[in-house]
């Protein structure tokens, strides 16, 4: 978090509220943040469950690979400050779910309202191999996964990629084991990300993470253009409608 006082709050709140009461929190902090650095650390005396880490420099990627480093964590979760969970029985559930199928991931739904209108993108049960989560536009984002990081499993986003570091983090380890997908609403994301602002970069990105995954010449890698050119056609579409429709 950065900068972000009434987020961090609601993210803070939605984990304590939680029905499931074995958890720890890592609050990631800029150290150049308004006043939510001196919120974060009243909590961490206040709450023996939770730690505040301040990175010498902070982007999303950086603060998690610095909270990674420094908690060696086996069941993960990141939000965004200002995500929050959807209901206060997410963890356990998400648990319940990592008994029973002992996936890398876990995936769940979320939920984003923009200019007043709650859009939801909840999957249907299933597992996902590394090529379907690569060409899914709706596989989830990191804020709606719970990652186990036990064992010797890839636990670090790669820096080079400052859009789609979660995308490749998760190709990486779809390559061993399928993620699961279960149909619950994990998460409501806050609206407004960088990846959504430079949709463009994320696109580019995803396909260098296809590539390294998959190999520059692979069929894999070619779908990954094919679904990209689809996706950026049906954007470019829904755009000519929208203006349409305003200057009729």
């Amino acid at each position: 978090t950065k900068n972000d006082l009434d987020g961090i709050r609601r993210t803070v709140q939605s984990v304590i509220e939680q029905d499931f009461e074995v958890w720890k929190l890592a609050i990631v902090v800029s150290s150049e943040s308004d006043s939510s650095l001196d919120y974060a650390r009243q909590l961490s005396e206040s709450n023996d469950k939770i730690t505040v880490l301040i990175p010498d420099s902070l982007g999303i990627y950086q603060g998690m690979n610095f909270a990674l480093d420094n908690l060696k964590p086996k069941l993960t979760w990141f939000l965004n400050g200002g995500d929050v969970f959807a209901t206060k029985s997410v963890l356990s559930k998400a648990v319940k779910y990592m008994t029973q199928y002992s996936p890398g991931i876990l995936i769940g739904g979320y939920s984003i309202t923009e200019n007043g209108k709650r859009k939801l993108f909840v999957p249907n049960a299933s597992k996902i191999s590394a090529r379907r989560f690569s060409l899914n536009i709706r596989s989830g984002n990191h804020q709606s996964m719970l990652f186990d990081f036990s064992g010797e499993a890839e636990a670090k986003f790669n820096l080079n990629l400052e859009m789609a570091a979660d995308f490749l983090l998760v190709l990486k380890r779809l390559r061993n084991q399928p993620a699961v997908r279960v149909p619950e609403l994990f998460v409501e994301v806050e609206p407004g990300g960088v990846s959504s602002t430079y949709i463009e970069k994320v696109w580019i990105e995803k396909q260098e993470a296809r590539r390294e995954i998959f190999g520059k010449y692979s069929l894999d890698y070619l779908l990954g253009i094919i679904w990209t050119q689809g996706v950026k056609l049906k954007r470019f579409s829904r755009i000519l409608i929208c203006k349409f429709k305003r200057g009729n």
